[in-house]
Formats: structure tokens, C-alpha cells, sequence
């Protein structure tokens, strides 16, 4: 997420930060998914 979020910086669109944020969401959500399925069994 930093890495991400210092070259959203460096880049300064919004469009790209939040596209960015995006794809963060979605794979912190991917992995949260993954977790709790092999927790779970």
C-alpha cells in the first residue's frame, strides 16, 4: 500500500490513486477471503 501510495503521489492524478486503492481493497479482501477459508476448516 505504500508503494503504492508513493507513486500515486508521484504520479498526483486522483484517478490513479483511487484505482490504485482499488486494486489494494480487492486484494486485502482476496486475502482476508483466503485466511479465513483455511482458518475456518
Amino acid at each position: 500500500m505504500l508503494t503504492c501510495y508513493v507513486c500515486s503521489t508521484k504520479i498526483g492524478e486522483i484517478s490513479d490513486i483511487s484505482k490504485c486503492f482499488e486494486n489494494f481493497v480487492s486484494q486485502a479482501l482476496g486475502l482476508l477471503a483466503r485466511f479465513y477459508a483455511t482458518d475456518l476448516r
